[in-house]
């Protein structure tokens, strides 16, 4: 490993190396392969860092994780000061010292895991330039952070370093006292280098948690319980809610919480935090489908198990939600949240993004629930019935008209974006135990039906047809 870094200090040389190491004759160690053939990616990374770090230390050039492609196995990363390869905050100036030099040293390294036979192959490219200054902090300095973390924060060590004037205090930057402060203070809650396996240790460590690990496809998940909740509240609890907020920490993971209702208030019941493994190249996570709907059944099983057997479960407008609530409880009804709704139905009309709903909206199926809807109107011919409709030869005013399968949602004021939400948040809350303007007291499928021929004639009156089939295919078709 050593004579790969010995190139790295010879001025004027342009550096292209390829190697394959034997893992045991390592300074680091990696894990071997799981039974199943799949890798520890947590204990690898941490290997890989390591590696990357010796390379500094002895080359004098220091090298960033770009990305992970976990296809092949390998570990890409650039030199810190390539010009070509400027991490975003470095380019727009957010930083808190002097900028290091930056050269077109065309870098990159690349790590690559043979785990079957305990290989490493490395390859490097990198031209000689002035070599990385390293700005650590001093002892001095660490002395000083270590003194105060456990009384202050650390905008306010930060703030007393620069007043305080020590050796080098201009080089700091809030970014490293940040760092130095989170690893004196993450002694006290981790329990492992893998995140979600920390947590859940951390978690079994107090008995009002129950913690659990999931894994689906790419995906896993840390679901844990709230004991002196679910115990109580099993039995008694007949609505339930979901919600998701996403990119909730700095890894990026969503978080899903289950909550009961009790006397009109929210109490919560469990959590869970979804991590995407980054499966490719270009560094983008995104989720195997069923994936997500099989963690999240996983997730409410125990809560069946403790004894809950809702009514109701209330839930925001997401496909793998509703499928995993359907395969733990087929026999709830679910509720979608007027808030979610009201706020998806005006994200839709306030985009200036094109919408293609006109190709799968059914224009039979819409007739079956409005009867004098004009078939031709909003749909395309393929979607028309066959016969008359699809060839034109019927009589119906928008038979001719030529819909392209793309465009924007027609409505553009703030007067008509309006108007459609009150009259979709009107149709939202109407039941047949609460009478209409007229005082009638009108069934399930009376009220279904009406409200669907409104929303349709205030869009046929506007000639809004990529409207109206929005709102068909995703609020009003009887789905």
């Amino acid at each position: 490993m050593f004579l790969l870094l010995m190139p790295l200090q010879n001025q004027n040389l342009r550096l292209e190396v390829n190697r394959v190491f034997n893992m045991e004759n390592l300074p680091v160690g990696f894990a071997s392969l799981n039974h199943d053939g799949t890798i520890d990616r947590a204990a690898t990374t941490n290997a890989i860092g390591q590696l990357a770090e010796i390379i500094w230390k002895k080359g004098g050039f220091r090298f960033w994780h770009a990305r992970t492609n976990w296809q092949e196995r390998a570990y890409i990363y650039f030199c810190s000061q390539d010009a070509q390869r400027a991490r975003s905050s470095v380019a727009e100036g957010k930083r808190d010292a002097p900028r290091m030099g930056r050269f077109s040293c065309q870098s990159r390294l690349v790590f690559r895991l043979l785990l079957e036979n305990r290989t490493l192959n490395v390859s490097l490219t990198h031209t000689y330039h002035t070599p990385y200054a390293d700005h650590q902090l001093s002892e001095a300095a660490l002395e000083f952070i270590r003194a105060r973390t456990a009384i202050t924060t650390p905008a306010e060590i930060y703030r007393d370093l620069q007043a305080a004037q020590m050796p080098g205090w201009e080089f700091i930057t809030s970014d490293q006292v940040y760092y130095q402060w989170q690893q004196l203070n993450s002694t006290i809650w981790r329990r492992d280098q893998d995140p979600l396996k920390s947590a859940q240790v951390l978690l079994s460590e107090h008995k009002e948690y129950n913690a659990s690990l999931f894994s689906a496809g790419n995906m896993r998940v840390l679901a844990f319980y709230i004991s002196d909740s679910v115990n109580t509240l099993a039995s008694r609890a007949k609505e339930l809610s979901m919600d998701a907020t996403f990119g909730t920490n700095n890894m990026a993971m969503d978080l899903f919480a289950v909550l009961a209702e009790v006397d009109g208030t929210g109490v919560p019941l469990a959590y869970c935090f979804t991590q995407v493994f980054q499966d490719n190249d270009r560094g983008v996570c995104r989720a195997e489908p069923g994936a997500l709907t099989s963690l999240l059944e996983q997730f409410l099983r125990p809560l069946q198990s403790f004894g809950f057997n809702p009514t109701f479960f209330g839930t925001d407008k997401d496909s793998s939600e509703i499928s995993a609530i359907r395969q733990v409880w087929p026999e709830s009804t679910i509720q979608l949240c007027y808030w979610h709704a009201r706020r998806a139905v005006r994200a839709k009309l306030t985009s200036s993004r094109q919408t293609n709903t006109q190709g799968a909206y059914n224009p039979a199926e819409a007739q079956a629930a409005i009867p004098d809807l004009e078939i031709c109107w909003a749909s395309m011919p393929i979607r028309r019935p066959n016969g008359d409709h699809r060839y034109g030869q019927c009589t119906c005013p928008s038979r001719s008209a030529d819909i392209l399968p793309n465009g924007r949602i027609e409505t553009s004021t703030n007067d008509e974006q309006n108007t459609v939400l009150d009259i979709f948040s009107q149709h939202f809350n109407s039941h047949p135990l609460i009478p209409d303007q007229n005082g009638i007291y009108r069934s399930a499928d009376r009220i279904y039906r009406d409200c669907a021929a409104e929303m349709y004639h205030w869009c046929r009156s506007k000639d809004y047809f990529r409207l109206w089939a929005y709102l068909w295919v995703n609020w009003y078709q009887p789905d």
